[in-house]
C-alpha cells in the first residue's frame, strides 16, 4: 500500500475508534491494535499515544481493569511524548480514579495533581474543573475535610470563569461542586454551611434535575436533616426516594 494510502487508512482507523469507542469498545479495541502496529512501525508517536489511550478507555468501559491500566500506563509517555496535553490529562485523571477505586489512595493523589499540573502547565481547561472535584472527593473520603473543600471551592472558581453559554451546558458539574461541598461540610459537624450548599443546590440546580439527581440530593438532605434532629423532613425525603426508586 503506498504511503498516501496508508496516511488515510490511518485517518480511517481513527475516525472509526472515535466512532465505536462507546457503542462498540470491543470494535475499536481492535482497530486501536491495527493503529498501535502501524504506529510501532512507522515510529508515529502520535499515534501510539491515540492507540493506547482510546484501547485503554475502551478496557475502563468493559470492566477491564487490569488491560486499562496496562494501556493507559503507556499512553501516558507517549501522550507527553507527542504534547497531546488533553488526552494526558484525561488519561491521569482515569488513572487516578481507577487507584482510587483499587483503594491506593497514594497513588490516586499523585495521578490527580499530576493531572492538575498538566493542565495548569499546557492551559488545558476542559478536565481541570472534574479533576478538582475527583480529588476533593479522594480527600473527603480518606477524612482530609479542610484539602477536599479547598479543592471543591477551587473546583468552583473555575466554573465561575465559563462563559454563560458553558455553566448552562455545565449544571450537573455545579450540582456535583455543591453537594460535595454540602457533603464536607456536614461531615465536619457545621450544619449552618451545609444547609447554605443544599439550598443553592435548590434554587441554582434543581430546575435542570433528572429523576435520578433527585435520588441523590435527597440522600443527602436525608442525612443532614436526621444530624439536624428534623425526623420529619427526614421521613419526607425517605418517602421520596422510595416513589422514585419504584417509579418504572
Amino acid at each position: 500500500m503506498e504511503s498516501s494510502d496508508m496516511t488515510e487508512q490511518l485517518k480511517t482507523w481513527k475516525q472509526e475508534v472515535l466512532t465505536y469507542r462507546i457503542k462498540d469498545s470491543l470494535r475499536a479495541i481492535e482497530i486501536c491494535a491495527e493503529i498501535e502496529t502501524y504506529a510501532q512501525k512507522h515510529k508515529d508517536f502520535e499515534s501510539l499515544a491515540f492507540a493506547y489511550f482510546y484501547s485503554g478507555e475502551c478496557h475502563y468501559a468493559l470492566n477491564e481493569i487490569d488491560s486499562m491500566i496496562g494501556q493507559m500506563t503507556k499512553a501516558v509517555a507517549y501522550l507527553s511524548l507527542s504534547k497531546q496535553w488533553e488526552l494526558l490529562a484525561r488519561a491521569q485523571n482515569l488513572l487516578a480514579i481507577t487507584m482510587a477505586n483499587k483503594g491506593n489512595a497514594s497513588v490516586a493523589l499523585d495521578y490527580y495533581l499530576a493531572g492538575i499540573k498538566t493542565c495548569r502547565d499546557h492551559n488545558v481547561t476542559t478536565i481541570i474543573c472534574s479533576i478538582h472535584i475527583n480529588l476533593g472527593f479522594l480527600y473527603m473520603q480518606n477524612g482530609v475535610y479542610g484539602e477536599a473543600q479547598r479543592c471543591f471551592e477551587e473546583a468552583y472558581e473555575i466554573y465561575q470563569r465559563s462563559t454563560e453559554d458553558e455553566k448552562q451546558k455545565q449544571i450537573a458539574r455545579l450540582a456535583m461542586i455543591y453537594t460535595n461541598l454540602a457533603t464536607c461540610y456536614m461531615l465536619r459537624g457545621e450544619l449552618d454551611r451545609t444547609q447554605e450548599y443544599i439550598d443553592k443546590i435548590v434554587i441554582e440546580c434543581k430546575p435542570y434535575f433528572q429523576n435520578v439527581d433527585y435520588v441523590y440530593v435527597e440522600c443527602l438532605k436525608a442525612r443532614f436533616f436526621h444530624l439536624s434532629g428534623n425526623y420529619v423532613r427526614r421521613d419526607e425525603c425517605i418517602m421520596d426516594i422510595d416513589a422514585r426508586i419504584d417509579k418504572p
